[in-house]
Formats: C-alpha cells, structure tokens, sequence
C-alpha cells in the first residue's frame, strides 16, 4: 500500500498538474458557496470553468527547470476562465523552456449572480498565488527572485492590479500583460513596480488603449518595459496549436525574448 501511495504521489508530480488550494479554511468572502462545485463547459480551445469559490493553482512543473515561475491568470470576462488555450497550452510550452507555470484559478466577479469584487477577491487570490510559490519555491524548483505573473484579457486586468498592488512577498518580479481589458484606469504603476511584457492587436481596440495607458504609466514610474503591437490579430488568441495568425504563430517568441534578455530562461 506504500509503494502504491507513493507512486501515485510521483505521477502526480511528474505530471507537474497537482492542485493547490489558496485558502484551505475557506477562502475570505467565500462562506456563502462553501461546498459549491467547479463548472467545466466545452473542451479543447473552448473548455471554460465557471463557479470557483475555492481558488487554485495548478502546478505545471518542466522535467528540468531553470528557476524561473510564471503565475498564469486565463481570461474570460471574470465571466468564466479560458484554462486550455491561456492555461494549459501556456504552461506547456514554457515547460518546455524549463519554467515552472501555476495556472491561477480565481474567483469572478462578473459571473451570473456574483458577489465577489475584482480589486477585492480576485486580487486577494492573485496575490495569494504568488506568496503560495514563493513559500514554496525550493520545493519546486524556483527561485524566490524569479516569479513572475502573467495574464490574459480579464486575467490581464488582474496581473498588472498584482504587479502594482503588492507588500513584500507578493510583489512579482515580472509582469506579462497580454491583451489585457477590463479597469486599467484603476491601475497605477510605482517605482519599485516589476518590468513588464505587453502585447496586443491593434484591431482589438479597447485593449489596445489599455495598453498604451499602462505603458504610459510605467513610463512615468520609470520602469523597464517592452510592448508590441501587432496590427492584425484581434482578441484571445492565446496559445493555440496550429495557429494560422502572424500573432498566433509568434508572439511566444518575441515573449522568449524578453525574458531571455533578462536572464530568466538560463
């Protein structure tokens, strides 16, 4: 009975798709739905999770690391989260480059009924995730220096809310902000804020406007950033095997890039 509990207990690891919970009382605001169940609707590129009152990461751990860990926060309108192609597919190429990637499932605030407040609980959740993997670093394999945070769309608007809201142990030390939309005016960048990676579609115009605020915002603060903007792409392209958009087909490298030129993939 060991062996077998403890080969199960590998696979799970090698796997690199163990579940962590963020609050395991209950997370704070969350009472209310205390036993209500995830929702998972469609599959593939399409596969959408919906319900989340209990917030998680899912570690996806590469078979050789380089230090560095990546907290990914799919989109979806706080509405839903696109976990395959902007969590999944994401943490599955950056495993390839050796970077250990926490799939963030956080609670939303738009969802039919909600009650919880991006700036509030979806923030709580992200902030939580970073703290999470840097208390435990060493155990998977990460730097404490080397976290960073990404996000798409919604989970755009909650990466650059972490990477300008933080006290100690959450700060992350990168931000990648991909097409990010929501309530960017809320965001404020400060000096000590994390250098940052955004990228969009000029033809998905209100995250285009975004980003340029946020960049703006970083320029004034002084920090390090890069951004790019294509002109055709439109809106949630994430990760999809088989892409046919120049962006699709590209934008993981410009993003390799960066952060090879900023020493976090050796």
């Amino acid at each position: 009975m060991k062996f077998l509990l403890l080969t199960v207990s590998l696979c799970m690891v090698i796997s690199g798709q163990a579940v962590v919970y963020l609050w395991p009382d209950g997370a704070p605001g969350s009472e209310a739905y205390k036993g209500e169940a995830e929702k998972t609707a469609g599959a593939g590129d399409f596969e959408r999770v919906t319900n989340v009152h209990n917030p998680s990461i899912t570690a996806y751990l590469p078979a050789k690391g380089n230090g560095t860990g990546i907290v990914v926060c799919p989109g979806g309108g706080h509405r839903h989260l696109a976990v395959e192609h902007e969590g999944k597919n994401v943490a599955q190429y950056f495993n390839k480059l050796g970077v250990a990637v926490f799939v963030l499932k956080y609670r939303l605030a738009r969802a039919e009924g909600s009650t919880y407040k991006v700036e509030e609980h979806a923030l709580a959740d992200a902030q939580r995730a970073i703290e999470i993997v840097r208390q435990r670093s060493s155990e998977w394999g990460v730097a404490s220096g080397r976290i960073g945070v990404m996000g798409f769309s919604a989970g755009g608007e909650l990466a650059a809310l972490a990477g300008s809201r933080y006290q100690g142990i959450t700060r992350p030390d990168f931000q990648v902000l991909m097409y990010p939309g929501g309530n960017l005016n809320a965001v404020a960048f400060g000096k000590d804020a994390p250098p940052a990676f955004l990228l969009v579609a000029d033809d998905d115009p209100t995250p285009t406007v975004g980003v340029m605020s946020l960049y703006q915002s970083l320029k004034r603060a002084g920090v390090p950033a890069e951004v790019h903007i294509y002109e055709k792409g439109g809106h949630g392209f994430g990760v999809k095997p088989g892409a046919k958009s120049l962006v699709g087909q590209t934008w993981l490298d410009r993003l390799s890039n960066w952060m090879r030129g900023r020493n976090l993939l050796s």
